[in-house]
């Protein structure tokens, strides 16, 4: 699940025991898969960016911006090993 779906479904429990309680959801990520969606929902702008992979060739990515933080997920790929190592 992502961040926005666990705080939409904690929401939904809170609410059938309590129906009138005030709730304010707001999506954390750990770093990993699904950390720009939670970025995202909280009001950042996707920015679609050319990068430097690890083995320096091109990589699409994404980056969620919001005034003067970012926020990135996934940039890193997996690096080639040597066939010597």
């Amino acid at each position: 699940m992502t961040a926005v779906e666990v705080a939409d479904h904690v929401s939904a429990g809170l609410r059938a025991v309590i129906p009138s309680l005030p709730i304010r959801t707001i999506p954390i990520a750990d770093g990993g898969e699904c950390t720009l969606q939670a970025a995202l929902s909280a009001g950042f702008l996707r920015v679609d960016v050319t990068a430097a992979g690890p083995t320096g060739e091109p990589v699409r990515a994404a980056v969620a911006v919001k005034d003067r933080t970012a926020v990135a997920e996934g940039l890193a790929t997996p690096c080639r090993r040597s066939p010597r190592h």
